[in-house]
């Protein structure tokens, strides 16, 4: 009897915890600069996930990957959570008013069947892999919701008050000119941003390199890029204010990059993309631009080279960049910016959900070369007032 008694017991403790698991969906978009250790958190807070990602090119991995559905488990639940990522503008507005965005289906083809695997699919098709359309409703920013522009550059008048904004770390920029660009280029001021950006090229000379008319052409990210948004606040240049940028073509493996053209106010959709192009030689131009310090390897291990900003840089020493983020927590690098997690000001349940669940899990080594976690920079005591702001300490 007693046996039988213990043997209900058990049984009825595994009917109430089945009735209580829960299963949660939710779509993310927002900030390309911080995805990698957005997919990291959401992967080492699950179990038994498996996960579908595209890659642009083959062996750029899931940190990379503009499109991302991952299944698993946390706790006793279980969440599926869609990602697809093209600027920090996009978040906002999914936190604000909902986006409609692309994601890769879970009833995808190639979506996994078995536990603790994820699958890559190289390419970025709409119309093959990322088929579903709905609208995502949270996200992730490099800057604040009253920042965010559209695609033509134009702020989108919202108010900081009409997201729920709980920042979860902090996003430092670099940045980098190609192979090509004279060793003397290793630092560029706000003020000589500022005339690049106004003219989209500027003769290397100004930027140190003695006698050098060669053009160095400013290669940068679409207007809803909250890299580009940040660029434009902390040099000063006004992140409402129109630039000229430049795209090039490159050969295969991005070895080398020819024909600049001048696109205007737009530019590069993701900070992958524009790193890539920035690790190719070029002739009769250079090349200078700007990435998240998560892409920033891309270029750096193939070619690119890391430059001062304001006279301050962000690299270790050899060419890398300073994991540890000395001067971003010291005060004296300034081309960084908060990372916010923005959802509805009134979040449904499976919004809610993955803010419990996840983002905890934002901590120093799931956000690895892309930033700093918030308890870390907290302790430094430095801060900075706004998008582009006064740094403090």
């Amino acid at each position: 009897m007693k046996l039988k008694t213990t043997l209900l017991t058990l049984a009825a403790v595994a009917v109430a915890s089945s009735a209580f698991a829960a299963n949660y969906t939710v779509r993310l978009t927002g900030s390309t600069a911080f995805r990698s250790a957005v997919h990291t958190a959401i992967r080492n807070s699950m179990t038994d996930e498996k996960y579908l990602f595209s890659e642009k090119t083959a062996a750029d991995g899931v940190g990379k990957a503009k499109y991302a559905t991952f299944v698993g488990t946390i706790g006793s639940d279980v969440f599926t959570i869609y990602c697809s990522w093209e600027g920090s503008s996009e978040g906002v507005q999914a936190a604000a008013a909902g986006f409609s965005r692309n994601f890769i289906p879970t009833n995808h083809a190639s979506f996994p069947s078995t536990a603790n695997t994820g699958v890559a699919v190289t390419g970025e098709s709409t119309s093959t892999l990322a088929t579903e359309v709905a609208n995502a409703t949270a996200g992730f920013s490099d800057v604040y919701a009253s920042s965010a522009t559209n695609d033509a550059g134009n702020i989108l008048g919202y108010d900081d008050a009409q997201v729920t904004d709980e920042i979860v770390g902090v996003t430092p920029f670099a940045f980098i000119v190609n192979e090509s660009t004279p060793g003397t280029v290793t630092n560029i001021s706000g003020e000589q941003f500022r005339y690049l950006a106004s003219g989209g090229t500027a003769a290397a000379s100004g930027f140190g390199a003695t006698g050098d008319s060669t053009p160095v052409h400013l290669i940068g990210r679409t207007p809803a890029s909250g890299t580009r948004i940040s660029v434009l606040a902390c040099t000063g240049y006004g992140i409402a204010n129109a630039v000229i940028q430049y795209t090039v073509t490159t050969d295969a493996g991005e070895v080398n990059a020819t024909a600049p053209v001048n696109v205007g106010n737009s530019g590069y959709s993701s900070g992958g993309d524009l790193a890539k192009k920035l690790k190719a030689a070029s002739s009769g131009f250079y090349m200078l631009g700007y990435v998240g310090t998560g892409d920033a390897s891309t270029a750096l291990t193939a070619g690119g080279k890391l430059i001062k900003f304001d006279g301050v840089g962000i690299d270790n020493g050899s060419n890398a960049i300073d994991t540890t983020f000395a001067n971003v927590k010291n005060g004296s690098y300034g081309y960084w910016s908060y990372q916010h997690f923005m959802m509805p000001t009134s979040p449904s349940a499976d919004e809610q959900a993955f803010r419990d669940a996840v983002i905890p899990n934002l901590t120093a080594a799931n956000i690895g070369t892309a930033g700093i976690d918030k308890t870390t920079m907290d302790a430094t005591g430095v801060g900075r007032t706004g998008d582009g702001g006064n740094i403090f300490w």
